[in-house]
């Protein structure tokens, strides 16, 4: 029987605007997750900075000696980048004298100014001797990004090359069997689609979309899947061992490879072999 082509899929015009509805709200959050983790990171660097200006403000208060006293500070940061800072020095409890200075309470909050690689949190504050101003040198975001560049960009870029060839590769996969390309950008649909080049029928595919995603038994999920894209390609049961033990390797010899998308063709052969029987 002669060898079928793969139908073209042509997505109708409501899916391709919910697709990239969909990419976009994906896209965003990763993005923004990612922007939210590096000003993290800025933060946790600036919080023992501001920690070490207190114990500025308590050695410069009044001159007077509060060895062994109780400490503490608190450092609160709003929605606008500034910094709430509280601390106090307590003498211990019971162990006090008429003689003794009083206890100190510092509260003030940090005003923004940006400079360059650096956004720097200004604060003042009042004391006995006189007014305290100081400045904080906080990251930003582009500055830790570069940082991180700059000293494990030789890592970064054979990952980043490794995650592009992986993309081709989703890309070649899925036209294969006529889908859009651009449905390997889209993190689950990607991976639904590939399921319906594995099984046929929607219910299948979506209970191995599923499965897909539970640890544990998405390693039994792929042995279906394997066995299904080696099966529709043509390919020998030893191929879908190789695909179920190196997705790696295996996977761009079906997205590459001269071998047919054809399970319209293997469904005809396994109805004709059961009518003969």
């Amino acid at each position: 029987m002669p060898a079928l082509k793969a139908p073209v899929y042509r997505p109708p015009l409501a899916q391709h605007l919910i697709f990239a509805v969909f990419g976009l709200v994906i896209y965003a959050e990763i993005i923004s997750g990612a922007y939210f983790a590096i000003d993290r990171i800025g933060d946790e660097l600036a919080r023992p900075k501001l920690d070490r200006s207190v114990d500025g403000i308590f050695n410069s208060y009044d001159g007077k000696s509060r060895i062994g006293w109780n400490r503490s500070v608190s450092i609160s940061r709003n929605w606008s980048g500034n910094y709430h800072v509280r601390g106090s020095l307590t003498p211990p409890p019971g162990d006090t004298t008429p003689d003794q200075p009083p206890p100190i309470n510092v509260d003030f909050q940090t005003t923004e100014m940006s400079q360059g690689e650096y956004t720097y949190a200004k604060y003042e504050y009042q004391t006995p001797k006189g007014t305290i101003n100081g400045m904080v040198g906080r990251e930003t975001t582009g500055y830790i990004v570069g940082y991180v560049f700059k000293k494990f960009g030789f890592i970064l870029i054979p990952f980043g090359l490794f995650g592009l060839f992986v993309l081709v590769v989703w890309v070649k996969l899925l036209n294969r069997a006529g889908y859009p390309g651009y449905y390997a950008l889209l993190p689950g649909v990607n991976v639904f689609y590939v399921m319906t080049m594995a099984v046929k029928g929607l219910p299948k595919a979506w209970l191995l979309m599923f499965a897909m995603f539970v640890p544990g038994v998405n390693s039994i999920a792929w042995i279906f899947v394997s066995l299904g894209l080696a099966r529709n390609f043509g390919r020998s049961t030893g191929f879908a061992v190789g695909l179920i033990l190196m997705p790696m390797f295996f996977l761009p010899v079906l997205a590459f490879g001269k071998a047919k998308y054809q399970p319209d063709a293997i469904a005809d052969d396994e109805e004709d072999a059961d009518e003969d029987e």
